[in-house]
């Protein structure tokens, strides 16, 4: 059985120095000009209309190896994001951790050093406490990694029958 692995993470707006999340049109025209900005290559989702659902409007992302969902509540405001790796390839390692980091600056627009250091204490706090959690022989793998910058950053990481690498970036508390 492979190990499956998802990383959650959840961007709370509730810093002074991002006033309130961007509206979804805002991240998607962030993060297509993302590569450009972060000079890493960013692989650029699909966009498929979901529609409507309670508070939310939704869109599927369609990457090649990652699935996601986009939401934003029906005024326009970004709700959350949440991405999945959902096969491998020789290139998914590099695929999901570009579209992370550009998906955490279409979010924040924090300057390039500082996101580096933001998802490299998220990836090692999570993979840290999933070792941690192996060696104890816990049944069900997972870790958890957190940062709090300006904005509160975690990410959880469990276990399940495939190797999966997600991120969810959450406004959903945002007023």
């Amino acid at each position: 059985m492979r190990l499956a692995v998802a990383i959650c993470v959840a961007l709370l707006a509730t810093s002074t120095a991002i006033a309130a999340p961007p509206s979804c049109e805002e991240f998607k025209a962030r993060l297509a000009k993302a590569e450009r900005a972060l000079g890493v290559p960013v692989p650029m989702p699909i966009y498929e209309d979901e529609g409507e659902l309670d508070e939310r409007h939704d869109w599927a992302l369609k990457i090649k190896g990652i699935e996601g969902e986009l939401s934003c509540r029906l005024d326009g405001r970004f709700y959350s994001l949440q991405l999945s790796v959902i096969e491998s390839d020789k290139y998914i390692a590099a695929r999901t951790r570009n579209l992370m980091f550009a998906s955490l600056w279409a979010y924040t627009q924090w300057p390039r050093a500082r996101l580096n250091r933001a998802l490299t204490t998220l990836l090692e706090g999570a993979v840290q406490e999933l070792t941690e959690n192996r060696i104890r022989g816990e049944h069900f793998d997972q870790g958890t990694g957190s940062i709090d910058l300006e904005t509160n950053v975690t990410a959880s990481v469990y276990g399940g029958q495939d190797l999966r690498i997600g991120m969810m970036i959450d406004a959903s508390t945002a007023k």
